[in-house]
This record gives structure tokens, C-alpha cells and sequence, in this order.
């Protein structure tokens, strides 16, 4: 269950980094050209006043969308990393178990009864 749970992280990830990615793009696409630059930095430093002030206010629903999927990035790769310790932890305490297990089974009767 934990795997499935990370893989759903990762492409939860993906698809936020790709509505980041649109959402900036769309957002420059309303800056002048020469000044592109200059926002793709801005926004890259989350300078969003100064998107807004190249691209005027028809940039604030892309920068809006922006924040929220890199929001969404984040989170997604902090709950892969927990999901991923779990599932390590869950894996190394199965293993043990498995080799006291075999360590019972593998012991002569013998010394059992002393």
C-alpha cells in the first residue's frame, strides 16, 4: 500500500511541476517581450510585485496558480520522503522478522531443552 502511496506522490509531484511550468509560461506570455527575462527571474525569486508590475494585473491568475502548484510540488516530495521512510522502516522490520524466523527454525532441538 505504501508503494502505491508513493508512486500517487509522484505523479502528483509531476503534474504540479507541469501546472507550475504552464502557469509561468502563461504568465510571461502577457509580460512585453523585452522584459521577459526580467520576470521569468522575478518570478523564479518569487518577486511577484514585480511580475505584476510588467505584466499588469492579468498576470494574477497565473502567479496565483504559480504559488499554489509549487505549494502542491512541495508538499507532494515531503509526502514522498515520509512515505518512503515508512515503507524503508516497514521493509527493514519484515526482514527481521523473517531472519529471527529462520534463526528459530535453524536451531538443533538440542538446545532448546538446556
Amino acid at each position: 500500500m505504501l508503494q502505491a502511496l508513493v508512486s500517487v506522490m509522484g505523479v502528483v509531484a509531476f503534474g504540479a511541476w507541469i501546472v507550475a511550468a504552464l502557469s509561468l509560461i502563461g504568465a510571461l506570455r502577457l509580460v512585453p517581450h523585452g522584459q521577459r527575462v526580467s520576470a521569468l527571474f522575478s518570478a523564479g525569486f518569487w518577486q511577484f510585485q514585480k511580475v505584476r508590475q510588467l505584466g499588469g494585473p492579468r498576470v494574477d491568475a497565473h502567479i496565483v496558480r504559480y504559488g499554489w502548484a509549487f505549494a502542491v510540488f512541495f508538499f507532494a516530495i515531503i509526502a514522498s520522503m515520509f512515505l518512503g521512510m515508512m515503507l524503508s522502516i516497514e521493509a527493514h522490520e519484515a526482514q527481521q522478522a523473517a531472519d529471527t524466523a529462520m534463526l528459530i527454525h535453524s536451531m538443533p532441538p538440542a538446545s532448546l531443552e538446556s
